[in-house]
């Protein structure tokens, strides 16, 4: 049983893998997981004054094209506006509408958008590195370690113990190579005996009948020669094993 408890063992942790056997190192100064960029609050205030704006100024220009009687100012007025509109409420009103000018507005635009895509960027190389990385307690399941052992164990156990009772109704299919040890060897032992007995008799009974000389000696040379050929090495060697 000792053994076996260690076969088990040692199959589980190659089998499993060391790194989801072996206790995990203690270390120090580990990287977290850092919280996404989210866009800031000043970053989306800028965005709604800029919604705002456009909103108000393409709501001018349609006005404007309806006092100059100039329909294609209109229809793109218009249409601009209703973009406008719909941006604004997405976006939700400003806390203070912009009254400077556009370039202004514009270019504090572009370079909250830039700092926010340098954010991104920071952020991707940093998490880049741990990809493929587990994350520890987001497993589905989890158990104590050494409950994890004890399991891997336990399976191969029944495992073991299921064979073992196969094996017992079906001695052929789990003998195996060990077919010859199930042989007594004091069986062969004994048959191989009487086959020398019944050959040394049949050589005793040649030399007492009435043939003649050369015949004798031709029966026996026979008997020598077709015994060295049907008898293997091997089969002397086994033989010889079991008859020490």
């Amino acid at each position: 049983m000792k053994r076996l408890l260690a076969v088990l063992t040692v199959a589980a942790i190659v089998l499993t893998g060391c790194g989801s056997l072996i206790p995990k190192k203690v270390e120090f100064f580990q990287r977290k997981v850092k919280a996404f960029p989210e866009v800031t609050q000043k970053q989306q205030e800028t965005q709604r004054e800029a919604a705002a704006y456009i909103e108000q100024k393409t709501e001018e220009l349609k006005l404007a094209g309806i006092a100059l009687n100039q329909p294609s100012i209109v229809t793109n007025a218009t249409e601009a506006n209703d973009v406008a509109n719909a941006l604004s409420t997405a976006l939700g009103p400003p806390e203070d509408p912009w009254q400077k000018e556009a370039s202004k507005l514009a270019a504090k635009l572009r370079d909250e958008q830039a700092d926010h895509n340098a954010d991104l960027q920071k952020f991707k190389k940093y998490v880049d590195q741990d990809t493929g990385k587990k994350i520890e307690g987001t497993g589905l399941i989890r158990i104590p370690y050494f409950l994890y052992i004890g399991l891997v164990i336990g399976v191969f156990f029944v495992v073991w113990t299921l064979w073992k009772w196969y094996a017992s109704s079906n001695p052929i299919l789990a003998a195996g190579t060990n077919a010859v040890g199930r042989v007594s060897s004091s069986v062969l032992s004994r048959g191989y005996a009487e086959l020398v007995q019944g050959g040394e008799a049949f050589k005793g009974a040649v030399e007492n009948s009435a043939l003649a000389a050369d015949v004798k000696a031709e029966v026996l040379k026979l008997f020598r020669s077709h015994q060295r050929q049907e008898q293997s090495q091997d089969t002397q060697q086994l033989v010889s094993t079991l008859t020490k």
